[in-house]
């Protein structure tokens, strides 16, 4: 018998194969296509710009849901347990309505719990849920989710989010065909993320590295070495004004750079790339406009893979302000430094009231501290010790009122104790520059002054003055000579007169007493009289130093118009004196002052010398003046002052008199502003001219003219 597979003529009939069935083919049709789509996914994404991945992602995620038969498609971001979760990209299809787009872990507490730890969950249906999905269960009932298939998106090994195919509405299947394609898919997803997520960092560290530097006048730049080509941003090309569609080469920007400085940049350069250190270099460039700043560049050496320098990155700045208000410091310091050296200042610092923390040499001088010995508390100690035992209470009491918040600055003249000079004078300013929180002083500044040459040319001024001003008083008692001895021989020839009459009723046998009481009383009140007229004189004749005291300028105009009231009545001058109510004392030296007014009277009394005797006529008038002033007014009706003599009638050596020496008037104003006052002449619209002073109300602590 034949063989079932050989044909009848005893040949082995050829062996036919099976045909597969319809559904095995389709189904691996359609697995090649789904693999096809993947792959073109995977490859589209491989070169994507990062602005463009979101489109293309939301696009991918439909042709994967429309592909499998899924009505919703998303992918969401894990923020870490217990936070807020966000779908970052989501496709579904158009008859859903629209999803939630927020969510906590806390909605889907077992779903999260496995994707954090990489695991996928498929569910094919709500009755998969466990009974500790109770919480994502009723999740997924409120959004109406029948089947969910999620694989984790994991980067490095962290979970950061999950793709999920959803169905809304019916169950679906789990495609378990395409589980490898779809873990590929998730991975893939992951991945394209990940990259968008990193390329959108440095864009935003780009951003705020621009706008910060754009905010601080910062331009950014990078040069190739190999191109010789700038990447300048736009504040760097507005710095060195370049256009924005310019090609910038390392030429082109020396172009710009000062003649005198492109060298140092070129070599700055140079060392940069060779050593592959960082620096800096300032220098100039030239506007446009002829005018020129200064730039500030710093820069670092970016190295290739193969480690040789590849380009220079760095920032650029404009400091031309910056370098004016440097020569402007450094001028100012100059200047600082010659004042100081011809005025004689030293300077020192001193912390929180005890430590001095600097001390220049001028000042070492000047209080004669030893080299290296007056360090931190041992120079205030120092300069304590040395200081004039009578002033020391002074100036510790100053120096405690300025740390403790007493004052705001301590301005003090005092005598010092020098180790090689003796008995020094020094002038010390300090002002507190720093308190703490209670007011106490912790960073002051002084400066010190020897003042002893000043003080030595003062008091022999003082002394001249003093000379001077005697000398005037001398020569005016002198013009006042024979009015003077008229009025002392009445009060001397009375007493001659009842001496003598007391002599001859003594001659008698029994002399009338009562009457010999009245003539010894005669006698003592002619005495008396004599007396004052002599004190009067001695006052103005004795060489004195100007002491201020406060004085009553009434008792002073007084004494004096008793003075001249013999040589007034000689010359048939008529003395009016009138004075404001309530005039407070005045600071004033009461024989110099006496002396102004003397000297003021006399004058006036000279101008009168051509006017009708019994028209002559002087007003003597004290009254308030500006505040903390009083104004003594001595005016007469004469001929007046020529006017151009009017301004220098007060100028030393200048006189309108015949026989007149011209020191009268300028040792009037010597005193008087010696007393703060200030004195003016004036002539009066009806006739005549007007002698003014001021002086300062006595108010406050007492004053003297050597500043203590």
């Amino acid at each position: 018998m034949n063989h079932p597979d050989q044909d009848p003529t005893g040949e082995r009939a050829p062996q036919r194969s099976e045909a597969p069935p319809r559904t095995e083919i389709a189904s691996l049709q359609r697995r090649l296509d789904f693999k096809r789509l993947v792959g073109e996914v995977s490859t589209h994404f491989i070169n994507l710009p990062a602005e463009e991945i979101d489109a293309h992602i939301n696009q991918a995620l439909g042709q994967i849901g429309s592909f499998l038969g899924f009505n919703l498609v998303a992918i969401s971001k894990f923020f870490g347990q217990g936070s807020a979760g966000e779908v970052t990209h989501i496709w579904t299809a158009e008859e859903l309505p629209p999803v939630p787009p927020c969510f906590t872990e806390l909605d889907f507490p077992w779903t999260a719990e496995r994707l954090v730890q990489g695991k996928p969950v498929h569910l094919a249906c709500l009755d998969d849920f466990p009974p500790s999905g109770r919480r994502d269960r009723q999740t997924y009932e409120r959004l109406g989710i029948r089947s969910a298939y999620n694989w984790p998106l994991q980067v490095a090994g962290a979970t950061v989010g999950c793709l999920g195919l959803c169905s809304v509405g019916e169950e679906h299947p789990f495609p378990g065909e395409f589980e490898e394609e779809l873990e590929l898919l998730a991975q893939i997803m992951a991945s394209t993320l990940a990259r968008q997520r990193a390329d959108q960092v440095l864009q935003e560290s780009e951003a705020r590295l621009s706008l910060a530097a754009d905010a601080a006048g910062v331009g950014l730049w990078r040069l190739s070495l190999a191109s010789n080509q700038f990447w300048l941003t736009t504040k760097t090309r507005e710095l060195f004004n370049f256009a924005a569609d310019e090609v910038v080469t390392f030429e082109r920007f020396l172009s710009v750079v000062h003649p005198d400085d492109q060298e140092l940049i070129r070599q700055k350069v140079q060392a940069m790339v060779r050593s592959n250190n960082d620096d800096q270099v300032e220098y100039r460039i030239l506007r446009p406009d002829g005018s020129v700043r200064w730039m500030l560049s710093r820069g670092r050496v970016r190295a290739a893979k193969t480690g040789e320098s590849d380009s220079l990155m760095g920032v650029s700045l404009d400091i031309t302000e910056r370098k004016r208000r440097e020569q402007a410091f450094r001028a100012s310091e100059a200047r600082l430094a010659s004042g100081a050296e011809l005025a004689g200042l030293g300077f020192y610092e001193v912390a929180d009231g005890e430590r001095v923390t600097y001390l220049d040499e001028r000042v070492r001088a000047i209080i004669s501290a030893p080299p290296g010995g007056t360090d931190d508390r041992g120079a205030l100690a120092f300069w304590l010790e040395h200081i004039h035992p009578e002033d020391r209470p002074r100036i510790l009491d100053a120096h405690n009122r300025l740390n403790d918040g007493m004052a705001d600055q301590l301005a003090v003249e005092y005598r010092y104790l020098h180790a090689q000079r003796g008995m020094i004078w020094i002038d010390h300013l300090a002002h507190v520059l720093r308190r703490n929180e209670a007011g106490r002083a912790t960073h002051t500044v002084g400066v010190l002054r020897d003042i002893t040459e000043p003080r030595r040319t003062v008091t022999e001024a003082l002394e001249l003055r003093s000379k001077l001003a005697h000398a005037g008083r001398v020569t005016l008692l002198g013009q006042l000579a024979s009015a003077l001895a008229h009025e002392l021989s009445q009060p001397l020839g009375a007493i001659l007169r009842n001496a003598e009459a007391a002599e001859l009723m003594l001659q008698e046998t029994a002399p009338d007493l009562e009457e010999l009481r009245a003539i010894v009383a005669d006698i003592l009140r002619d005495d008396q009289r004599a007396g004052k007229v002599i004190d009067r004189l001695r006052s103005l004749l004795k060489r004195r130093t100007l002491d201020l005291q406060p004085v009553e300028l009434h008792g002073v105009i007084t004494e004096v118009l008793s003075l001249v009231g013999t040589d007034a009545a000689a010359r048939q001058v008529k003395c009016v004196y009138s004075s404001a109510s309530g005039l407070p004392p005045v600071w004033g030296d009461r024989v110099h002052l006496q002396q102004v007014l003397l000297n003021l009277l006399v004058n006036a009394m000279d101008a009168l010398a051509g006017t009708a005797p019994h028209e002559r006529r002087i007003q003597i008038t004290a009254r308030h003046a500006d505040p903390g002033m009083v104004e003594v007014r001595v005016c007469d009706n004469g001929v007046g002052i020529p006017n151009d003599s009017l301004g220098r009638l007060l100028e030393p050596f200048f006189t309108t008199k015949a026989n007149g020496m011209g020191m009268g008037l300028a040792v009037s104003k010597t005193i008087v502003e010696a007393h703060k006052g200030r004195i003016w002449a004036e002539n009066r619209p009806e006739g005549g001219a007007c002698f003014c002073f001021t002086l300062p109300i006595a108010a406050g602590e007492r004053q003297r003219e050597d500043g203590k």
